[in-house]
């Protein structure tokens, strides 16, 4: 009886961290606008200034990386498992212009943003622009 006790209440525990982590993530692309536009001060302050500490603090941005090129990526969530991978967040590139994208023929124009679609495999990223080299985006492995 004391494993049986003992393995439920590991497992609620253990259930109960997911479930928490899971809550924090943001994968709605809806929601991950929204962050970015109730936020826009903190975004702005950081792309002028190249400090995104306190964009990584703000609920819902799970890490950033930044590239030595200056791009910025900002993690919100997903699914990191097997070839089921997707990821969703906003990155920063002060030299990206969308129009950009399509004249290289790497994207396509989808709905409010662009999408590029491996040739020969299942990999899909979908960016849209946001204002001021911010960009929504979610891929697809």
């Amino acid at each position: 009886m004391k494993k049986i006790t003992l393995f439920i209440l590991v497992f609620s525990t253990t259930a109960a961290l997911a479930f928490l982590s899971c809550a924090r993530e943001l994968t709605g692309k809806e929601d991950i606008i929204a962050l970015y536009r109730d936020n826009i001060d903190v975004f702005a302050d950081a792309s002028s200034g190249g400090n995104f500490s306190a964009v990584e603090r703000l609920r819902g941005v799970e890490s950033v990386y930044i590239s030595d090129d200056g791009a910025v990526e900002i993690m919100c969530g997903g699914n990191k498992i097997g070839p089921g991978t997707h990821y969703y967040g906003i990155f920063y590139d002060a030299d990206l212009d969308a129009a950009d994208l399509t004249d290289a023929d790497a994207y396509e124009e989808s709905g409010d943003g662009y999408v590029f679609r491996e040739r020969d495999g299942d990999n899909v990223r979908y960016i849209e622009p946001l204002g001021d080299g911010y960009f929504y985006f979610e891929e697809h492995y």
